[in-house]
C-alpha cells in the first residue's frame, strides 16, 4: 500500500468505529488504558467493511495435563486472494479463569477435597466479595479454549492486516481478567457479599491450607510460617503492580516473571510469604536464588 492509501484505510476505520461500532459490544474502554480494545464482534465489522476473508490454521499443543491451543490466522482480500497479513493466538488450560468454576451448591462445595476449591476474593461495585470455587473438568472447557485461541488469533491478525494497532489494543481484555489491571469488575449478583475479615470454615476432617490474604503491607511472620497458599491482598498486588510498571513500561514481561518464578497468572496469586521478593523484582529486576 502506499501511504496514501494507508492513511485513507485508517480514516475509514476510525470512521466505522464511531459511527458503526458500539461500546462495550465491538471494543471496550479499559480505564487507565490509552486505546480502546478491539473485541471479535468489532474485528468481523473490520473484515467485513474491507472485503476480507480469514484462513485459521489449528495447532494442538495439548499434553495429559493441559488442554492448549495455538491458531494461525491468515488476512486475505477476498476480491483478489491477496493474503494481507497473519495473527496468531493461543489459549490453555492453564490460565485460572479456566481452572476454576463457581460451587454449585453449597453441598458440592463441602463434598470437595480441600485441595481442588478454593475461596476467591474480588472487588465489586457495592464492595469486596468471596466467591467459592471449585476445580474445573478440563474437558468441558477445551472447545471454549479452543474458541478464546481464534479470537485472539483472529484479532491479532486484523489489527496487523490493517494496520489498525495505533487505534485498538488487543491485549487489555486479556490483562484485564488476568487481574493485572486495576480496574475491578461487577459484583455478580449471584454472590452474597461476605465480611473480609472471615475465612469460612473448611470441615473438620480435613486439614485445609489457609487461603486467607495478608491484610497488612508486609507477610508477617505468623503468615510466613503457615503451611499454605496465602496470597497477598489487592492492595499489594496493586503496589507490586505499580513498581513493576514504573520500572518496565511492559506488562508482558511482568505476567512472563508471574508465570516463570511464581508459577502463577495472576499478580493476585502471588504468595503472601514470596511478597517481598516480589517487590525486589519489581524495583530492582533482582530474581530471588
Amino acid at each position: 500500500m502506499s501511504v496514501a492509501q494507508l492513511i485513507e484505510m485508517r480514516k475509514a476505520i476510525v470512521e466505522v468505529m464511531e459511527h458503526s461500532m458500539k461500546k462495550d459490544i465491538d471494543f471496550g474502554v479499559i480505564p487507565g488504558t490509552p486505546k480502546p480494545t478491539l473485541y471479535k464482534p468489532g474485528s468481523e465489522k473490520i473484515l467485513s467493511i474491507f472485503h476480507l476473508g480469514i484462513r485459521p490454521r489449528v495447532e494442538d499443543l495439548s499434553t495429559p495435563d493441559c488442554i492448549r491451543y495455538r491458531v494461525h490466522t491468515e488476512i486475505y482480500h477476498q476480491p483478489t486472494g491477496l493474503v494481507l497479513g497473519e495473527g496468531i493466538g493461543e489459549a490453555s488450560s492453564a490460565e485460572a479463569k479456566y481452572q476454576w468454576r463457581a460451587a454449585v451448591c453449597d453441598e458440592e462445595w463441602e463434598d470437595t477435597p480441600w485441595d481442588r476449591k478454593r475461596e476467591k476474593w474480588k472487588k465489586g461495585q457495592s464492595g469486596a466479595y468471596c466467591v467459592r470455587q471449585v476445580r474445573a473438568d478440563m474437558e468441558d472447557v477445551a472447545n471454549t479454549i479452543l474458541k478464546m485461541a481464534k479470537k485472539r488469533s483472529q484479532i491479532d491478525a486484523v489489527l496487523t492486516a490493517t494496520a489498525a494497532s495505533d487505534i485498538f489494543a488487543q491485549d487489555l481484555e486479556d490483562l484485564k481478567e488476568a487481574g493485572l489491571d486495576p480496574a475491578e469488575g461487577v459484583t455478580p449478583a449471584s454472590v452474597t457479599q461476605q465480611q473480609p475479615a472471615t475465612q469460612q470454615e473448611l470441615p473438620r476432617k480435613e486439614a485445609a491450607p489457609a487461603q486467607t490474604a495478608q491484610r497488612s503491607a508486609a507477610p508477617t511472620a505468623a503468615a510466613a510460617a503457615r503451611p499454605s497458599a496465602a496470597t497477598i491482598t489487592p492492595e499489594q498486588g496493586k503496589r507490586f503492580w505499580a513498581i513493576a510498571m514504573e520500572r518496565l513500561n511492559d506488562y508482558k514481561k511482568i505476567q512472563d516473571y508471574l508465570k516463570t518464578i511464581h508459577g502463577v497468572g495472576r499478580k493476585d496469586d502471588i504468595m503472601a510469604i514470596r511478597y517481598e521478593e516480589a517487590i525486589k523484582w519489581a524495583e530492582t529486576g533482582e530474581v530471588a536464588d
